[in-house]
């Protein structure tokens, strides 16, 4: 006769309460957001914290310890408050723990009853199918089976759950193809895997990655999280004190009461975390809570017992070390989850889901005239041009055909290209330290200049064209009157290699390998004034660009730190810190400082827009690092280039679009 599992009495065919979707993410149009927080229903200030533990063996599989012996260590020395003891097959029933005096007669030894009731445990039928990959039962007894496949369709017909336990060892350690086979096919009854499986003899952190992934990104039928547990896997044999197999992995439940049924709900809907610890008796990081401000688009923990924290997106890789993660101003993915950790052991949450943010931004077109990797990007009225080390400048008429018209050799890396505001005239800077001004009607070079010792990579036109800055190797700047060429002035206050240029009505910045952002009033034609007026040295790393906002009311730039940093032009204050992510390399204003767009290393182009400094679209087409972005003089496009193969110039329609 079929046996009712402790679960099933709660109401068979209850499904996990997340929001699903077949083949597809959903995607938002206001810049990302977050869709399914699993700890959205904590009231952390009140809720009780419980340990579960779901991987105990006993005697009965010639194991260290009695059931009633388990229960009482677990109960009494290490505060587990939900307990599934999980015998192999074959093994007689372990549950329910009042009838375990009986259970032991079958093999011949002295068990004794407890009374989860009287301990203050809930009891968890449980056990570990072991014929094929090794999968814990929560809900159901273990089985011998044919495949995998049967015993899922056993969990199924009781109403339980079962999780993989260490399956790394099955699975290399981070394939999914397989595994991912079994999330699909038995939902919920497939609940997760051992992230952590006694002590750290198994980490399967890149397993769970990767299958959080691919299943909240609609790569399969069922969009779903997979969960995470983390349990001792107690098998040693030995007499004396207690190994690495005890009271080093644990599951801690967030519950309003300890009842089954609120038990239930919380392992339908991800909400608790799991701790691992290397020996007994350390104190593993705790969870304190985890805050969500929707208008803020922050997620902040708050946590004790640990030194390093990270937040981790779909990928596995840090995106942020404070308790506060802008998720807004991010590219995550599709997940995230945080991760604590000290000498004494790591803890981590259950993945939050996000609709990635996928706005209005189709892609136009796209340019390969180039031949190695490309450097910069640049715009007049009806041209886009790009060019890099292949010694070329590329240029296309804009419109509907995009027309190649011509292509500027240089012999050496193009480094930077700008046009002045009439497109009348571009600017060229290369690697030998060159600045070259070619007429746009005839392509004819007008000037050059060789000032600088190389690596010309900061050049810009004043905003009326009168004047030219330049700087690279050895870190000046250099100013020139446009009307004659002749020299205004040299700005010295870099001492490396200056990588950006910029102006505004007022003033002159300028950026580069000594992480510092340099502001200079703009002074006279007969080089009168110029004076020094701040420098910020708050990013860590070398600044790869430097950009005035359109109305020379905000300064923007951006640093290999992955941050971009942007200060108001009045009092020079700090007003926002975008984390990127990754290694930023470009960064341009577009509209009447509407949006700020960043090309980094991820391979992707973020845009934000500047009133909440919300991420409203990632455009991540790009084949290797995006190393320059420019915004068209009319706002309707949005050029980015690929450092790496196919080395192609892509062009975005912007929102402003209306051709």
């Amino acid at each position: 006769m079929r046996r009712r599992s402790f679960l099933a009495t709660l109401g068979a065919g209850m499904l996990i309460n997340i929001p699903q979707n077949v083949r597809g993410n959903v995607h938002s149009e206001g810049g990302i957001s977050l869709r399914n927080d699993p700890y959205a229903d904590v009231e952390w200030d009140d809720v009780g914290r419980h340990r579960g533990e779901f991987h105990v063996h006993t005697t009965a599989g010639q194991y260290r310890w009695k059931p009633h012996e388990a229960i009482d260590l677990y109960n009494e020395e290490y505060d587990t408050d939900i307990l599934a003891l999980a015998p192999k097959t074959p093994s007689p029933d372990h549950w329910p723990w009042t009838h375990l005096s009986h259970f032991g007669e079958e093999v011949d030894q002295e068990w004794e009853n407890r009374d989860p009731w009287e301990l203050g445990m809930i009891d968890v039928e449980g056990g570990e199918s072991t014929d094929h990959e090794h999968i814990i039962h929560i809900g159901s007894r273990s089985i011998s089976a044919e495949d995998n496949d049967e015993v899922f369709e056993y969990i199924a017909d009781f109403d339980s759950y079962g999780l993989f336990s260490h399956p790394g060892r099955a699975w290399e350690g981070h394939e999914t193809d397989d595994l991912a086979h079994f999330f699909e096919t038995y939902y919920p009854e497939a609940l997760g895997i051992d992230v952590w499986n006694q002590g750290y003899r198994s980490d399967d952190r890149e397993l769970w990655t990767n299958l959080n992934r691919e299943f909240l990104s609609g790569m399969y039928e069922i969009e779903r999280p997979i969960w995470g547990f983390s349990n001792d896997d107690t098998t040693r044999d030995e007499e004396g004190d207690t190994g690495s197999d005890v009271d080093t992995n644990w599951n801690v439940f967030l519950l309003d009461e300890l009842t089954r049924e609120a038990f239930h709900d919380a392992l339908e809907n991800g909400r608790w975390y799991i701790q691992v610890q290397p020996e007994v008796g350390a104190e593993a990081p705790t969870i304190d809570a985890i805050e969500h401000d929707a208008d803020e688009k922050t997620l902040t923990v708050e946590a004790d017992n640990y030194d390093e924290l990270r937040w981790l997106d779909e990928n596995g890789s840090t995106i942020e070390t404070s308790e506060t993660f802008a998720y807004g101003q991010t590219n995550p993915g599709v997940f995230a989850r945080v991760e604590l950790e000290s000498d004494e052991g790591e803890a981590s949450s259950q993945p939050f889901q996000f609709n990635p943010a996928i706005g209005r931004w189709p892609r136009e077109t796209g340019h390969t005239e180039a031949t190695d990797r490309v450097e910069t990007v640049a715009w007049s009225d009806d041209l886009f041009a790009y060019g890099g080390r292949d010694g070329g400048l590329h240029v296309h008429e804009t419109g509907d055909e995009w027309e190649h018209v011509e292509s500027i050799l240089l012999n050496a890396f193009v480094l930077v290209a700008r046009f002045d505001s009439d497109g009348d005239r571009l600017g060229l800077g290369s690697d030998d330290g060159e600045l070259m001004i070619v007429d746009t009607s005839s392509w004819e070079v007008l000037e050059t200049f060789d000032e600088v010792e190389s690596d010309l990579e900061g050049f810009a036109w004043s905003p009326n064209d009168s004047a030219v800055a330049y700087g690279g190797e050895g870190g000046e700047v250099y100013v020139r009157a446009v009307e004659d060429w002749s020299p205004v002035t040299t700005l010295e206050e870099g001492d490396v290699r200056v990588e950006g240029v910029t102006w505004s009505d007022d003033y002159l910045a300028y950026g580069g390998r000594d992480a510092e952002v340099h502001i200079h009033e703009i002074g006279s034609a007969d080089g009168d004034g110029w004076d020094h007026v701040d420098t910020f040295d708050d990013a860590d790393e070398i600044i790869e660009a430097v950009e005035f906002s359109p109305s020379g009311d905000a300064i923007g730039y951006c640093s290999r730190d992955g941050r971009v940093y942007v200060r108001e032009t009045d009092e020079w204050e700090l007003i926002e810190t975008i984390n990127v992510g990754s290694m930023v390399r470009d960064i341009d204003w577009g509209g009447e400082d509407d949006w700020l767009a960043c090309g980094s290393d991820d391979g992707a182009l973020h845009v934000y827009e500047t009133d909440a400094w919300q991420l409203v679209t990632t455009l991540d087409d790009i084949a290797e690092r995006c190393y320059a972005v420019s915004f068209s003089a009319d706002d309707a496009y949005l050029g980015a280039v690929d450092y790496g193969r196919p080395y192609e110039a892509h062009v975005y329609a912007t929102p402003a679009n209306d051709r």
